[in-house]
C-alpha cells in the first residue's frame, strides 16, 4: 500500500518532536496542503477564506503551517 506524505510525516518521530517543541516551523504551499489533505486547491482556498486555516505570506507566496493542518485534521 502506498503511504501518503501525511503518514510519512506523522511517522517521523524526530520531525514530530521538533515540530511539537516549536524548533521547526515547516510551511507548505496551497498545492502541498491540498495533496496532504487529499482535497483540491480550491477546497484549501475555501478553508482559508472561511478562517478554518490561517495563512502566512512569504513575500507574495501563500503558505500554511504544517502544524495548523495537523490541528485542523484532528479537529474534524
Amino acid at each position: 500500500m502506498k503511504r501518503s506524505v501525511w503518514d510519512i510525516m506523522n511517522d517521523d518521530v524526530e520531525l514530530q518532536d521538533a515540530l511539537e517543541a516549536g524548533h521547526v516551523q515547516q510551511y507548505v504551499s496551497v498545492k502541498q496542503a491540498a495533496s496532504l489533505l487529499s482535497v483540491s486547491k480550491r477546497t484549501i482556498y475555501r478553508l482559508i477564506a472561511d478562517g478554518s486555516l490561517p495563512t502566512y505570506f512569504i513575500r507574495s507566496c501563500v503558505r500554511l503551517k504544517w502544524t495548523d493542518l495537523q490541528a485542523y485534521v484532528e479537529e474534524d
